[in-house]
C-alpha cells in the first residue's frame, strides 16, 4: 500500500552502498494481458493479482512495469503462476499516488 512504499522510500537516498529495496512476491498471476510500451515496444505494463497461497491479499491488484522485459510477454499471457522480484515505487500522476512495482525478474512456477 502507499504508506508502506512511502516508508521504504524514506530509507533513501539510494545509490552505491545503499541499493534500492527489492522484494519477492510468490504465486502471482497476470490480471490482464500485458501491454507493450516504449518507442520500440521494449517495455511491458501489466497488472498482477495473488493466486492461492500468495503473500498478499487475494483480490489485490497491483500495477507492474517491466523495463526492457518484452520477452516476458508470452509467459504472462499463458495464465501460469509466477514469482516476481520487484522494486516497490510510488507512481504520482494527475494528482493521484498509486503503488507500482518495477519488475526485475520473473520465474514461472511449474
Amino acid at each position: 500500500d502507499v504508506p508502506t512504499v512511502a516508508a521504504i522510500d524514506r530509507l533513501g537516498p539510494f545509490g552505491q552502498g545503499n541499493p534500492h529495496v527489492r522484494l519477492v512476491a510468490r504465486n502471482l498471476r497476470s490480471a490482464n494481458p500485458p501491454r507493450r510500451v516504449g518507442k520500440r515496444s521494449e517495455h511491458l505494463q501489466f497488472m498482477v493479482t495473488a493466486a492461492e497461497n500468495a503473500q498478499f491479499a487475494l483480490g489485490s491488484i497491483l500495477q507492474v512495469v517491466g523495463f526492457n522485459k518484452a520477452k516476458w510477454e508470452k509467459a504472462l499471457e499463458s495464465g501460469r503462476h509466477f514469482d516476481l522480484v520487484f522494486e516497490p515505487t510510488l507512481n504520482r500522476y494527475n494528482g493521484s499516488t498509486t503503488v507500482q512495482l518495477v519488475a526485475e525478474e520473473l520465474a514461472v512456477v511449474e
